[in-house]
Formats: C-alpha cells, structure tokens, sequence
C-alpha cells in the first residue's frame, strides 16, 4: 500500500476534480486524506466531498488554511461548486478563514505512515508549508511531495499560479529536505485536452459525466479572457504531476536547486546532489493518453 494525500484548491480548474477521478481508478495508490487550501477552503471541502462521493470515493477530509503566508488578495473564480453541489450550499466566505484542521491532519499522517507517506500538492502550498514550520521534523517522515507548480522554461510571461498565490510557501517548501518533484507549468502546457478528449471521459459513465461537465463550464470562463489557442480546451496540469507519481518511468528529471523571488517566479541550478527535482521531458502524446485511459477506461 502507498498512502497519498491529496493538498487541494479544487473547485475552479477542472484539473483537480481530474485528479479524484483518476485516483477512484487508481490501485497503485491509496487515498487517505483530501485537505483543501486557499480561499473559502470550507467550499472547497464541501465540493471535494460531493465529487468523492460521486467517484465513489469514501476518504476524510479536512479544511486547511485559506489565507497566503505572503498575504496578498485571494483569486476567486465565482463559479466554484456549479454542477457539483446544490447553488443553495454555497456559501463563498473569503474573509471566514480557515479552521487550519488540515495542517494538524498532514503532521498526524505523517507520524502515522512515517517514512511511507506520498503527498501531492495541487494547489499553493500554504498547508505544506504550514506544516514544515510547525513541525519540522515532519520533512523527515514525508517519503516524497510532488507538487504542481513553478514554470522552469519561462513558458509564462509572469510567474505560474500556484507559486505566485503564494511565494513565501513556495520558498519553505522548496528550501526543505524532502524528495520533491516538481511538475512545472512548462511541462503541463505541453498537452490540451478538448473536445474529442471530453466527449470521451464524458462516455465513461457517471463520474465521467462529472468530470466532462466541469470541463465544459471551465471552458466557458477561460474563454472570457484566456488567448484565442487555450480557448475550447484545457490543460491537465495537476493530473500530469499524479503521473509522475504513478509513471515516473515517463518523465526525464533533472536534480536542481530552486529559488523562488518574492512574487513567485522560478530560477534552477542543476545541482545532482539536489533532494528536489523537476521535469525536464517526456512524451506529451503518451502522457496525455496514460491520463485518458484513466479517466476513461
């Protein structure tokens, strides 16, 4: 058995609802936790619920920490919810904070799996962080954190969402001795999933329903704002860095030292004695396939 928790802002890119999707069809791996950050982080629960329960999921979940450790104005898409919980059940609280319960719940699975507990972080790592400075010696029993984030080929004209919500995260995150992987926006932008892509999930019963309808209203709001090429379309970017985890043989990685600036842009030194290492190739075509055949089956 390998345990994983799942660190969470699910409810605005549909990539993360991707990712429960895949793990409701993934024995490789065990879900124990789910715990949400960023935000109204109490929605973000209560929509990772619903969506478990429909991918026939059955897995605690905790609310942690909706404010950045750098401060600074949380984003908020607007349609967080639709389609997965009733309109009724949301209730946006941006300015409630949160319970903080997920850093207390990452520190107690880490001394309950020690030394066998994988995290995949989606999301700004505020909670991960969170954890290192409360207890430190949790990077000692994490057997390995890969983390969607960080753009390490300039592929951004500014710096990738996750570490640019918040960088001060990113900074301990990266700075700590943990084997980490991370999966950078250069990557996952080199595949795009559209129509055919969803029509296919879609046919794959009711999860897949799900899943196809959160890409469709995804779609709906990037195409208000997003470059006429990403219109139509989106990105698996946190499905891609699962696959690291269940497929490392795809992906070439190279060891390097980060540092992340204030507003959360990325510079590597290859470093080969280096614990964090990030993606440097693979195949997209495979790759992309590899997530379908686990969305759909």
């Amino acid at each position: 058995m390998r345990p994983l928790l799942v660190d969470t802002d699910i409810g605005t890119d549909v990539d993360d609802l991707m990712v429960l999707a895949m793990l409701a069809r993934t024995p490789e791996l065990e879900p124990m936790l789910v715990t949400t950050v960023y935000g109204d982080v109490s929605l973000r629960r209560d929509i990772a619920d619903a969506a478990c329960r429909t991918l026939g999921l059955s897995l605690p979940l905790a609310a942690g920490l909706s404010t950045p450790l750098s401060g600074g104005e949380v984003f908020w898409a607007g349609h967080e919810g639709e389609g997965i919980i009733e309109i009724g059940e949301r209730s946006i609280r941006l300015d409630a904070g949160g319970d903080g319960n997920a850093v207390e719940a990452i520190i107690e699975a880490s001394h309950r799996w020690q030394g066998r507990l994988e995290i995949l972080a989606i999301a700004p790592l505020t909670n991960i962080a969170s954890v290192l400075l409360e207890d430190p010696s949790a990077a000692g029993r994490i057997r390995s954190l890969h983390v969607m984030g960080g753009d390490f080929t300039g592929a951004l004209e500014g710096p990738e969402h996750n570490f640019a919500c918040d960088p001060r995260a990113a900074q301990i995150v990266t700075a700590a001795h943990i084997p980490i992987v991370l999966c950078g926006f250069d990557s996952t932008s080199r595949i795009m999933f559209r129509e055919s892509e969803r029509d296919r999930i879609a046919g794959s019963g009711p999860s897949g329903r799900l899943v196809a309808d959160q890409m469709t209203r995804f779609w709906d709001f990037i195409d208000e704002w997003a470059p006429p090429e990403h219109r139509g379309g989106n990105m698996p970017h946190d499905p891609l860095a699962l696959l690291t985890m269940l497929e490392p043989d795809l992906f070439e990685l190279e060891a390097v030292r980060v540092e992340v600036s204030d507003d959360g842009a990325t510079r590597v030194t290859p470093d080969p004695a280096s614990s964090t290492r990030i993606v440097s190739d693979f195949d997209p075509d495979t790759a992309a396939e590899r997530i379908l055949a686990r969305l759909a089956p």
